[in-house]
């Protein structure tokens, strides 16, 4: 006997129907979606997407009834729609677009006026604290200034000599001159 061609729990597509396929609308041993994805269904779906499209997939399954999947197999297959997520991006308003240009311009005069200044911009003036904010613009990467940062931080121990009166030497009114009786340990990690 052949194996049956389609989903492996199904017994596929090739079955015939019975009563000689007389009076049924679609294959009983093939899929249901012929069942479902009725042209009625598939007009009031396409209704409810052009009024609204913001609406989610779930809404739709549960005003049909059917289950998400088979109502975005009939969005993406029979009505060759695509669900996308929406970008987010700056709200310029003229005024912002005006200035952006303004500047622009500006900026473009200094450097072609005085192409050995290198100007550099930041981007703290954001409200938004973000790793993206610390950007720099910048004619050459080594003109940018390092970010000091670290997750783990070393600790770091100073051990100093105590007089024989019991008094501890401190760091930070000790002279220089001093420093090379210091022994400092550094503990990484």
């Amino acid at each position: 006997m052949p194996k049956p061609q389609g989903h492996k729990n199904t017994p596929g597509r090739h079955c015939t129907g019975l009563n000689g396929g007389k009076g049924i609308g679609r294959n009983p041993c093939g899929p249901h979606r012929a069942k479902k994805r009725t042209p009625t269904f598939l007009a009031g779906l396409n209704r409810s997407i052009q009024a609204n499209p913001v609406v989610w997939m779930t809404v739709y399954e549960g005003r049909s009834s059917l289950s998400r999947r088979t109502v975005a197999r009939t969005v993406e297959e029979d009505l060759k729609l695509k669900s996308y997520i929406r970008r987010r991006s700056h709200l310029l308003t003229k005024t912002m677009k005006e200035t952006r240009i303004k500047r622009g311009k500006k900026l473009h005069r200094l450097c072609n006026v005085n192409p050995g200044i290198i100007k550099l911009f930041s981007d703290e003036s954001n409200s938004i604290v973000d790793p993206q904010n610390e950007r720099w613009i910048s004619g050459d990467k080594s003109n940018v200034p390092p970010a000091l940062k670290t997750k783990f931080p070393s600790k770091i121990m100073a051990f100093g000599l105590v007089t024989s009166d019991g008094k501890v030497m401190d760091s930070r009114s000790t002279p220089m001159s001093m420093w090379t009786y210091w022994v400092v340990f550094c503990y990484l990690g």
